[in-house]
């Protein structure tokens, strides 16, 4: 029975010496691995991206970022994250090298010879114009005498107003408020601040819906929900220069990410959302299904290449509409250096370009 008992302590002792030696083996595994990860991402080129954390029109760039996609393609990626209104000056300033936002707050920069151009389409999303329930507004010239918000800084005034000047109403006789997009259906049905919010974004769509907000009939009729509305990917140039593999080696990542995207839904609506909570404190919890339906639906839909002409056109309106002095030419608006490597991924992963 003592010989026994010596037997089992030995061995307990053998087999705790095995375990140590096997835990600390696999730290030092670890540790190691862990600092040649460190140390391979040291040495990779730097890109920082500036996007809206507050929009979904980004997804991509969160996802290829959760998914290592940058590190794989061998750059080195920081985000930062930027008010649309902050994207066209930062990129242009040189305080990111690559940014996403609306197309048309880039115009300004271009115009007057800042560093930036534009690459491509990153998204695009269906607009709405929403009222409240006998308003009394039928028509857009019910406007006249009204308080419109277009959402931040007047982000889709562009397009609002080429509408509004197609449908001859008098924009002068329109009182326009900048309210921030998650703040807009309140503004509308529960302050009663605004008669009417043009809203793009599908988290306060479906926000406006539930407070009994109503989209304009004659907007549906129209069809100018279809109208480009989404963000385009922005490089600041004197980067471009110096950095043309980096660039490209960004676009393989956002290939990765689209195909995933379309692929693994369900994984890539949790991606996102969860994202999205984390870094706004819980601001933005957007439920991983209300995503899935937005993206089945078409509200949001992700683009790697699409043609450039409708944002060219919106230049063009954006001169006649007297806010700029000057048409912006393609060549003044975009580099399309990556089509080669953008359009045949669209097809592959969508079936099509985009129209």
């Amino acid at each position: 029975m003592i010989f026994k008992t010596k037997r089992f302590k030995v061995i307990s002792i053998v087999i705790g010496i095995i375990l140590i030696i096997i835990a600390t083996i696999i730290y030092l595994a670890t540790t190691h691995f862990k600092s040649l990860i460190n140390k391979n991402t040291a040495s990779l080129p730097k890109v920082m991206v500036g996007f809206p954390i507050q929009s979904l029109d980004a997804v991509p760039v969160m996802i290829a970022y959760q998914k290592n996609f940058f590190r794989d393609q061998g750059i080195d990626v920081s985000l930062m994250q930027l008010q649309s209104s902050e994207g066209a000056l930062a990129v242009g300033s040189g305080k990111v090298d690559i940014d996403i936002t609306g197309a048309s707050r880039l115009f300004g920069p271009i115009e007057k010879g800042a560093p930036v151009k534009m690459l491509s389409l990153m998204s695009n999303m269906s607009s709405y114009l929403f009222i409240r329930p006998n308003s009394g507004i039928t028509t857009l010239k019910d406007l006249e005498g009204k308080t419109v918000s277009l959402g931040p800084a007047g982000s889709q005034v562009l397009k609002f107003r080429y509408v509004l000047e197609k449908e001859g109403v008098d924009v002068n006789k329109i009182k326009f408020m900048d309210i921030d997009k998650v703040y807009l259906p309140m503004a509308l049905m529960d302050k009663k601040a605004i008669d009417a919010a043009l809203i793009d974004e599908p988290a306060y769509v479906d926000k406006a819906k539930e407070q009994g907000a109503i989209i304009l009939p004659y907007w549906l009729e129209e069809n100018y929900q279809k109208m480009p509305s989404g963000s385009s990917v922005s490089v600041n140039t004197d980067f471009l220069k110096n950095n043309v593999s980096s660039v490209n080696k960004f676009y393989k990542a956002m290939i990765q990410a689209n195909s995933y995207l379309k692929d693994h839904l369900d994984e890539s609506s949790v991606i996102a959302t969860k994202y999205i909570k984390d870094n706004t404190n819980g601001a933005m919890d957007i439920k991983p299904e209300d995503f899935v339906k937005d993206v089945n639906s078409g509200a949001v839909s992700y683009i790697l290449w699409q043609d450039v002409t409708p944002i060219v056109e919106m230049a063009r309106i954006n001169y006649e509409l007297g806010l700029s002095n000057r048409i912006l030419p393609s060549g003044d608006l975009y580099d399309l250096r990556f089509k080669g490597l953008l359009q045949p991924a669209q097809s592959k992963i969508y079936g099509a370009e985009a129209n």
